[in-house]
């Protein structure tokens, strides 16, 4: 996903990329016999998400910089200047307290774009015309962006201190006690009738949809 002079082309493309990922994911072998290929599956799609997430973010930032018009056509208006691009992004950085030391951020020196706080802030401190619509996004929810990013460390890591983690969000999930990340991703919380991924997934096309309205 890249800056776009239009949110909602933005949010279309964020659908597009999750509603493959969702497929993909339904698509995963469910015999215990294949335990390994869903496994393989099921970490892809869940790295995807995350970072399909991280990129709407970033590049929604870059795109009310530039004025791009929201679903209402009302185009996004703030208090800061930037020459360029890469401008913006050295001020989302030192917003966030982040010091870079070159001309050109790094990614460790970005925000971080997957915690809802970042784009709040930022939309904040540079008086986006639509933080309110921001807000009221983040309405829907704040609650699965961190276990996202647990499940996404764990399959990055497969430690036992990643796998620790894996137990508490269970725990915290209401779920069967779990180590794997696959196992707690393709089980359904109390009373729901979707897996817990298909239901971050359902959640995060919500909220970027809001944000783009």
């Amino acid at each position: 996903m890249r800056p776009t002079s239009e949110l909602p082309r933005l949010s279309g493309a964020l659908q597009y990329r999750v509603r493959r990922l969702v497929l993909l994911f339904r698509a995963r072998p469910l015999a215990a016999s294949a335990t390994s290929e869903a496994d393989r599956v099921v970490s892809y799609c869940t790295i995807e998400l995350a970072n399909a997430w991280l990129q709407f973010v970033r590049s929604y930032y870059l795109s009310c910089v530039v004025g791009a018009r929201q679903g209402s056509g009302m185009r996004v208006r703030h208090s800061g200047s930037f020459a360029t691009l890469n401008d913006a992004l050295v001020q989302s950085a030192a917003i966030m307290g982040k010091r870079v030391r070159g001309k050109v951020p790094t990614p460790g020196e970005e925000p971080d774009w997957i915690s809802p706080p970042t784009i709040i802030k930022l939309s904040r401190s540079l008086s986006f015309t639509n933080q309110g619509e921001i807000a009221a996004a983040f309405g829907i929810t704040t609650s699965i962006f961190q276990p996202l990013t647990t499940c996404r460390n764990f399959y990055a890591h497969r430690s036992e201190r990643a796998a620790d983690k894996i137990e508490n969000l269970s725990r915290s999930l209401a779920v069967p006690l779990q180590r794997r990340a696959t196992v707690l991703l393709c089980s359904a919380r109390p009373g729901g009738s979707h897996t817990i991924f298909e239901g971050w997934a359902g959640l995060i096309q919500a909220v970027g949809a809001a944000m783009s309205s």
